[in-house]
């Protein structure tokens, strides 16, 4: 089953059963603490998320890591989330939604999650 299902999804699996929800990547190591707060938040409330504290790599370099493992999204912190509470929100296909409160985030996979769609995660993203 599990095969078929990989085949099927060519690895974009939908957000509900990937094993890779969310990547979040600082744009240096002065929001590492930040990015390591919002991953802790989001793990609380039950969704896999990893953050790219690798201080060797770029942020292009990062989001295009993210991009190739196949995460759903990918959360861009820095100085104005930080200061503000929010992420910068993008999806694996490069589509930039822009900012959401952590709060809100959570709510939108929380939704992905209980109607299990397996359409486009982003045609749910709707702004506050």
């Amino acid at each position: 089953m599990i095969a078929i299902l990989t085949e099927s999804y060519a690895g974009k699996w939908p957000f509900w059963l990937s094993p890779r929800q969310a990547q979040l990547v600082p744009v240096g190591p002065n929001f590492d603490e930040y990015a390591l707060q919002v991953r802790d938040k989001l793990f609380a409330a039950g969704f896999m998320v990893e953050a790219d504290t690798d201080h060797g790599d770029t942020l292009n370099k990062k989001v295009r890591n993210a991009q190739l493992a196949q995460f759903n999204y990918i959360l861009v912190v820095g100085d104005k989330e930080k200061s503000s509470g929010t992420v910068n929100v993008r999806t694996r296909d490069n589509k930039v939604h822009g900012e959401f409160t952590v709060d809100a985030l959570i709510e939108h996979f929380r939704t992905l999650t209980k109607e299990r769609t397996l359409a486009d995660d982003c045609q749910l993203l709707t702004t506050d």
